[in-house]
């Protein structure tokens, strides 16, 4: 029998939302029949109602020098962090590219234990 082919929903499926492209944010991922999607920052771009947004702790960039969040972060994972109860850390910490986080093991693990005591991520 022939018929209209219908979308298969996952379970838990993901897709992410490069941040500096406009044609591409959170609602992108609902025509995917994504359940959950994040764009390497703390905040949606976009329209995020009715798919998990998945905040993402960058880099170094979103810290300040004494090891807290930025203002603005902060208040991203309070907002965000907690409708999703999952935060995302450090893009390719290892990597050189300008696009990358380019963080140390070290201050990766002692900004990733302040995420996580300020947030209880662990």
């Amino acid at each position: 029998m022939a018929g209209r082919a219908v979308p298969v929903q996952a379970a838990y499926k993901g897709i992410v939302s490069k941040a500096d492209e406009s044609y591409n944010d959170a609602t992108l991922s609902k025509l995917q029949h994504c359940t959950w999607t994040y764009n390497y920052l703390t905040a949606p771009t976009g329209s995020a109602s009715g798919i998990d947004f998945i905040p993402m702790v960058f880099g170094h960039f979103n810290f300040k020098s004494n090891g807290d969040l930025q203002g603005s972060d902060y208040q991203n994972l309070q907002d965000y962090g907690a409708k999703s109860k999952h935060i995302i850390g450090f893009n390719e910490p290892d990597g050189d590219a300008a696009d990358q986080a380019k963080i140390g093991v070290d201050l990766a693990v002692a900004y990733w234990y302040k995420v996580s005591m300020d947030f209880s991520v662990l």
